[in-house]
Parts: C-alpha cells; sequence; structure tokens
C-alpha cells in the first residue's frame, strides 16, 4: 500500500502493481539462428530477381512522365576511352562480389552460372559478359557463326571449372538474364581477355554492328 497525502486531513490510498512482462515463446530462441539466414537469403535473391525483372516493369516515361535527371560531376566522368557503361540497364545494380559455378557457355558473350547469395542459398541466372559484344552462333552469315564457336570455345577454356566471381551486376533487357563482369578463377576478366584476343568488340549498349560485315 502506498500513502499519498492531498492535505492536511485527507488521504488517497493507492495499490501498487509491478508491470506486466509478457512471456517469450519458448521456440524463438530455437528457430532464430535458422529463421534469420533464410531471411537474408531470401532478400538477396529478391534483389538478383529484380535486376532480371527490372526491365519488364513499365517506365515513368512510358506514362508521359518526364524522367528524373541524372546529376554527373567530373568525379563521375569514366576515363578516357572506357566504354560507356552507364546505357547498360535502366536501374542501378548490385556491385558484388557473388561467387558462382559455371553451368553451360551460352555463346561468347552470355553463360549461364549458378550463383551463391547465401550460405546453401544459390539462383541460376543467364549473365551477359558487361561491356563487350561477341559474334552470334546463329548468325546471318557462314564466317560470324564461326567466330561465334571460336569465341564461345575460347570462354568455355577461359572460365574452366573453377569458381567464378560476379561483380557490377546490374539488369539486362532480356527478362531472367543479367549484366555484369565475369572473374575467372584465376581473376582474370572474361571479358576483357575476349577483346585483348580479338574474339569481341567493346559495346555500350544499342544496336549491335553487325558482324557480317567484318572479316572473319
Amino acid at each position: 500500500m502506498t500513502m499519498i497525502r492531498l492535505g492536511k486531513t485527507d488521504t488517497v490510498t493507492a495499490t501498487s502493481r509491478a508491470p506486466r512482462v509478457l512471456p517469450v515463446p519458448r521456440f524463438l530462441p530455437v528457430l532464430w539462428p535458422v529463421l534469420l539466414p533464410m531471411l537474408v537469403a531470401g532478400l538477396i535473391a529478391g534483389a538478383l530477381l529484380g535486376l532480371a525483372l527490372a526491365p519488364t516493369l513499365p517506365d515513368r516515361r512510358s506514362d508521359g512522365l518526364p524522367a528524373s535527371p541524372a546529376i554527373a560531376t567530373e568525379q563521375d566522368a569514366p576515363p578516357e576511352g572506357a566504354p560507356d557503361r552507364t546505357r547498360i540497364g535502366p536501374r542501378s545494380g548490385l556491385a558484388g562480389a557473388y561467387r558462382a559455378h559455371l553451368v553451360a557457355v551460352v555463346d561468347g558473350d552470355t553463360i549461364e552460372a549458378r550463383v551463391h547469395v547465401w550460405l546453401g542459398q544459390e539462383v541460376i541466372t543467364r549473365v551477359r559478359l558487361l561491356g563487350i559484344d561477341a559474334p552470334e552462333i546463329s548468325g546471318t552469315c557462314g564466317s560470324e557463326r564461326l567466330q561465334a564457336i571460336a569465341a564461345r570455345d575460347r570462354l568455355a577454356a577461359l572460365l574452366g571449372q573453377a569458381p567464378l566471381v560476379l561483380v557490377d551486376l546490374r539488369p539486362d533487357k532480356y527478362f531472367g538474364r543479367v549484366v555484369g563482369r565475369v572473374l575467372t578463377g584465376a581473376g582474370e576478366d572474361a571479358g576483357a581477355a575476349l577483346l585483348r584476343e580479338g574474339l569481341a568488340r567493346p559495346y555500350a549498349g544499342g544496336r549491335r554492328q553487325a558482324w557480317c560485315a567484318l572479316p572473319p
């Protein structure tokens, strides 16, 4: 009991009660170490899926609304001679790095990889090599098809069976595919290697130049 004096003669009697504490469910401490990794893995997998789905989402400009202007500074400008990567993908991407294993080599500039997004969590997606364009195996002339096979086989030899690393991931214009740099097990940029060997050429998005017009 607590006596609260109001005046010389008046008193009020109040009863003190301890605050109620809600019990913690017994199963929560047991399941929390399992739920936390699943939650984080789901967020990372959702981000990768969002990159693949981004080109299919409506653009503000399609609704007649002006797009927000980009603000660039001299510090943001790419080095002289570097490919313009700002045109690849309508939205920003993920810096990485993500460990991956090669599933298949589609052609000279596209692979299918099993990407490790968390402990025991993987996503299989196609990855187009950032900043390069290789001939198409289904090209319109025989010389392009021969060059495409050479680029594909060389890319397969560069990647081998060693674990890969994916960096600078960003959305692609096709569903189920992302764009990014693919590093070999030795840390070499596969796209840069194809450029040096003349099996691919720089590509910054937009219309592709016809390979049939080039010598084999």
